[in-house]
């Protein structure tokens, strides 16, 4: 399951991203787990939605625990009781590619 997408960027320092969350925002918490410094942008919510599509930039050298921090976010949000984040993510995957086709 593929819950981020990494924009393309001009920085030679950062990556920008986008990954889905909750309203709790359960990835702060893993952020700090793998000591992941990250600057956040922009939140989307649809309304009466329980997720969220987050914008943030990390330092390159941070990439391959960000990643790791992501995988475990479908674990954490089945014990926090959002059973359809899989699903959640998998529709938003589609959304995206069919975009990207036109």
């Amino acid at each position: 399951m593929n819950n981020y997408l990494k924009l393309k960027t001009m920085s030679p320092f950062t990556y920008s991203y986008i990954f889905l969350d909750c309203d709790e925002y359960l990835a702060d918490q893993l952020f700090i787990k793998h000591n992941v410094p990250v600057k956040f942008g922009k939140e989307y919510c649809k309304n009466n939605s329980r997720y969220c599509v987050i914008s943030c930039k990390i330092r390159k050298r941070y990439e391959e625990e960000f990643k790791k921090a992501l995988a475990e976010m479908d674990n954490k949000m089945i014990l926090r009781g959002y059973t359809d984040y899989a699903d959640f993510c998998e529709n938003f995957n589609t959304i995206i590619d069919k975009a990207r086709c036109k």
